[in-house]
This record gives C-alpha cells, structure tokens and sequence, in this order.
C-alpha cells in the first residue's frame, strides 16, 4: 500500500524521469546522420511531431494526468489533511513509420513494443507514494500521411493529495 501523498505534478515529473532513463536503441531507425536514434525524450510540445525536427520525432513523449478526482467521494479528509484521489494517467509518444512497404507493418510492430517496455517500466515502479494499475496498454493511430504512429498508454494511479 502506498504512503504519503503525491501530487499531479509529482506523479507526471516520476513518470517522465522513468520513461527518460528507458533505453530505447531497439527502435533506432537507419545509420549516419539521417538516423532516427532510438531516444526516449519528453517532447517540448505537447505531443506535436509535426513542429518538432524529424529527427527527434522519433519516441517523443508526454505524460499527462488528465483527471484528478475524489476516490471514495468522501466529503471530510483524513486527519492529516489528504484526501484519496484516483487519477487517469496517460501516456503517448510518437513512432516513425519509415515509408518503405517492407518496413511499414513491422515498425508498427515495433511500436507496440516500444509501448510495451513503457508499460512495464512503469508499473515497475515503487509503489509507495502512489499505485499505478494499467488500463490500456495500445492505443494506436496513425497520421494521415502514414509516416507517424502516435500510441497512447492509459493508467488509473491511486494516491493522497494533501489539502491542508
């Protein structure tokens, strides 16, 4: 069970710095300069490949907790002033699909993969300030020109937020 207490913005900044530390060089893409490296990196805008160089497109993420809501919907909080939250955590990040016919379907393979490694370096965390529990593992779409896979990881996380 978990202890403490743990904001939005602990919980997302834990996530990031976990997905950050993954090694991501399976997914590298070619050689030499025009190579996609296999780099886990936290976007700089809210998932946008499109404004972002083509070749740092390649595994950018973000971590987003979209809802932070009252657990047991409970009105009074505990004595030390927390509350139970339960929030809905999403992941998403963005995979090349190289435009070759022979490599289309399994980099797309390849990017479940990739979600793969996301979710188990995830709910490979500790457990003590708050609990992770997966709800959808692969969400996948793809951009209109066939180029980007833009998959999405669903989490519930459980944990105390302090009020007082």
């Amino acid at each position: 069970m978990y202890q403490g207490t743990a904001t939005v913005a602990e919980i997302e900044q834990a996530l990031v710095a976990r997905i950050e530390a993954l090694d991501g060089s399976a997914w590298t893409q070619g050689a030499g300069a025009g190579a996609r490296l296999g780099t886990w990196r936290e976007s700089r805008i809210p998932l946008s490949v499109l404004s972002e160089a083509q070749s740092v497109g390649h595994l950018a993420f973000n971590v987003f907790v979209e809802n932070a809501r009252n657990s047991t919907l409970e009105r009074g909080r505990a004595p030390d002033g927390a509350i139970k939250v339960l929030s809905d955590v999403a992941i998403l990040f963005s995979f090349h699909v190289r435009p070759a016919p022979d490599l289309q379907i399994p980099d797309q393979r390849a990017a479940s993969d990739a979600a793969l490694q996301l979710a188990r370096a995830v709910l490979a965390l500790p457990q003590d300030r708050f609990q992770l529990h997966p709800v959808s593992l692969w969400r996948p779409g793809v951009t209109d020109d066939g180029e980007w896979m833009f998959v999405r990881l669903d989490f519930l996380a459980l944990h105390d937020v302090e009020l007082a």
